[in-house]
């Protein structure tokens, strides 16, 4: 049979190789170039259909076939108890995979750096998810999803170009943002500093050749993760998601284990990689970690956050008899039905 397969099925892109490599061999957009639309219209609420969209988008952009192999589906932590089962019914029934495990993305971006427990704050397309990770398993009594991501970012650089007369695609302004926006440590001081510079340190090069000015705009917009309200979204914003979470583990009817659980926060998805957003998220967390001690945030290189939770599945699934003791095969799943991964995954 030949090596298991790794598919992360993410909200702005899906990821697709064989297990045992360390990035994927794929990785495509769910954007589609032909609408300029996304497969999934709402990754807050994802349906059967949406899944199934997702998938045959992916399978047919790579010409790959899941009947051949051992299959690690990497689903988003906000899947339901129905949802995992849907994905079980789809990947068994309509593309005939032998064996499947479904892994918690939050879950699998800690096994990408050989952690099994830990908060993990996943900024993605159109939502920050941040929960709480105990011994491989999330806990979902602690999950935030704050209805701010890397494209409410992206549109609010967009519009700033667009008040100073440059109108560019969402695309170039998503590169921008990457490649230029930065977070603030000292947000105040740092937007007054840049306006006031006679010389302006941070001239951004459009498509086009030209330059503009846009150090003020580039900090505003990465403030958009912390405060979501410069974007006009009525929401609590990352830092405050994370203490939510922090407050759950250190709840007094937790176990001594759980309360450990805050030490270590990690950051992944394709908008952790603006500039000194660890840093920021380090200092607002240490804030707020006065009293009950100390907490590390990591953020990775920059491929390996876009990618932790597809790396983490390539490595699990790697593991020797994984797939045997912790996969479902197509037999189990004819005998017991799809609920069965509830129990084995």
């Amino acid at each position: 049979m030949a090596p298991p397969l790794v598919l992360d099925l993410g909200s702005s892109l899906i990821r697709l190789g064989h297990a045992g490599f360390s990035h994927p061999k794929h990785v495509i957009a769910t954007r589609s170039a032909a609408t300029d639309a996304y497969v999934y219209e709402n990754d807050s609420q994802l349906s059967i259909e949406a899944y199934s969209t997702a998938l045959e988008h992916a399978l047919t952009a790579t010409n790959t076939k899941l009947s051949h192999q051992p299959l690690c589906l990497v689903h988003s932590v906000a899947c339901t108890d129905t949802d995992r089962e849907n994905l079980a019914e789809l990947a068994f029934e309509t593309h005939r995979t032998p064996t499947l495990y479904l892994g918690t993305d939050s879950v699998t971006a800690l096994y990408s750096i050989g952690r099994v427990s830990g908060i993990v704050v996943d900024i993605g397309l159109r939502h920050t998810r941040t929960v709480a990770v105990h011994d491989g398993f999330a806990l979902p009594s602690s999950l935030q999803i704050d209805n701010v991501g890397g494209n409410h970012v992206t549109q609010f650089l967009q519009t700033a170009l667009s008040e100073r007369g440059h109108k560019l695609s969402e695309a170039t302004c998503e590169a921008l943002k990457l490649k230029h926006a930065r977070c603030a440590l000292q947000y105040g001081p740092e937007t007054r500093q840049a306006r006031d510079l006679p010389l302006r340190k941070n001239v951004v090069t459009l498509p086009d050749g030209t330059l503009v000015d846009m150090t003020d705009d580039l900090i505003r917009c990465a403030e958009v993760i912390i405060r979501p309200s410069f974007a006009g979204v009525g929401s609590q914003g990352l830092v405050a998601g994370v203490d939510a979470v922090m407050r759950t583990c250190h709840d007094r009817d937790q176990s001594l284990e759980l309360r450990n659980v805050p030490g270590f926060v990690l950051a992944v998805g394709g908008s952790s990689r603006i500039a000194n957003l660890g840093a920021r998220l380090q200092r607002d967390v240490d804030d707020l970690q006065r009293s009950v001690g100390g907490c590390v945030v990591s953020c990775l290189t920059e491929e390996e956050r876009q990618h932790a939770a597809w790396i983490g599945g390539s490595l699990v699934s790697c593991l020797p008899d994984f797939f045997e003791e912790q996969g479902v095969t197509a037999q189990d799943y004819a005998e017991i039905g799809k609920a069965v991964v509830l129990d084995r995954c």
